[in-house]
């Protein structure tokens, strides 16, 4: 007891920094928590993107099929759009692959919207048609991808980050 009393500045000292120790510890807990929550929150809004290019892609399937080409245009020029700001926004998170295809995906939005647009004064012929058409599945199919990649990431468990 004579030996608490006499060391007890010392004692109060080592219960502060076992303290001091938890405390830093739950600290670095709830930052890396937030982290990983702004993180998926930055990823939701890549697949809302995503999905919002998807979606469109699939009007402008319509569109082809109904000869509406201003819809097409601006569908296309839409996606376009999307895919750039994608890849400037998310060229540090994206994957070599995803670039790749995102561009891919650009290419044929872009390639639809050109002839989209001359449509309306001069008629595409069947094999334009054909041609945007194949584009318009595989911009579908490639936006597609990239939104399940992008879920997948998000949906991925905490314990297979480690």
């Amino acid at each position: 007891m004579e030996w608490v009393l006499n060391n007890w500045g010392n004692l109060a000292s080592l219960a502060g920094l076992v303290v001091a120790g938890f405390t830093l510890r739950a600290a670095r807990k709830a930052r890396d928590a937030a982290e990983g929550a702004r993180e998926q929150a930055r990823r939701r809004s890549l697949s809302e993107d995503l999905q919002d290019a998807k979606n469109k892609s699939q009007e402008v399937g319509h569109f082809i099929r109904d000869g509406k080409w201003q819809g097409a245009y601006l569908r296309s020029q839409e996606i376009a759009s999307t895919c750039s700001v994608a890849l400037t926004r998310w060229r540090t998170e994206l994957t070599e692959t995803s670039k790749e295809n995102i561009t891919r995906a650009r290419t044929h939005a872009d390639s639809i919207a050109r002839v989209s647009m001359l449509a309306d004064v001069t008629a595409p012929t069947t094999s334009q048609i054909e041609t945007i058409s194949t584009s318009q599945r595989r911009m579908t199919q490639l936006l597609s991808e990239e939104l399940g990649e992008s879920l997948r990431v998000i949906e991925r468990s905490p314990e297979e980050d480690v």
